[in-house]
């Protein structure tokens, strides 16, 4: 399985990054900031541009109902 990883000070979304499918792995301290480090499985090629495509289309939509 490949993984793709995320670095952030900001643990303000952690929901969101969960529910986008990230995993909290490790949390490291540096001169009084935190590092959170984050994984998922890579998507499929399939699955990115079904995602995209669906962004798209509900981005059309939202600016359509302006």
């Amino acid at each position: 399985m490949k993984w793709e990883y995320l670095v952030t000070v900001d643990d303000g979304n952690i929901s969101e990054l969960g529910i986008q499918g990230w995993e909290l792995v490790s949390v490291a301290q540096k001169n009084n900031e935190m590092k959170l480090y984050f994984k998922r499985p890579v998507q499929s090629l399939s699955v990115r541009i079904t995602s995209e495509q669906r962004k798209a289309v509900f981005k059309d939509f939202l600016e359509g109902a302006e």
